[in-house]
């Protein structure tokens, strides 16, 4: 199957990862084991983060898709806010889950305690900014 643009949210608890296909509603939830997480860090294990979140894609996503947008949403171990090495953590997961050199990715990063709604996501990708909440590559 084929769709143009893709657009996924993906949330980050400890030792599991939820990722919600927004055109479908399909929702795949992993946990992980073992661990990827760490008394101190959300993400201590990358790889076995990694493995978790393309499983939770795969799961989600149709075959072919040229476009994809994601918002990740780390959900916990946000105490402080999180650090420059936590959040490339998150977008080295998102493009080794849904990035390819033949993919238009594009990401951004949720610092909100609380997950987000739909409507929250779909004005997220409608304003074209940040907001107070994100944190994107540009």
């Amino acid at each position: 199957m084929f769709t143009s643009c893709l657009y996924l949210y993906i949330k980050i608890n400890e030792n599991k990862i939820t990722a919600r296909n927004l055109k479908t509603g399909q929702e795949a939830t992993r946990i992980s084991s073992p661990e990827f997480s760490s008394p101190r860090l959300l993400v201590a294990d990358f790889t076995q983060a990694s493995q978790v979140m393309k499983g939770a894609v795969k799961e989600i996503s149709p075959l072919l898709s040229l476009r994809k947008k994601v918002i990740v949403h780390p959900l916990e171990k946000n105490e402080g806010g999180f650090g420059e090495i936590e959040l490339r953590i998150f977008r080295e997961l998102v493009l080794g889950a849904c990035g390819s050199w033949e993919t238009f990715l594009e990401e951004a990063i949720c610092t909100r305690d609380n997950a987000l709604g739909e409507r929250e996501i779909y004005a997220h990708w409608a304003d074209g900014r940040a907001g107070d909440h994100f944190v994107s590559r540009k």
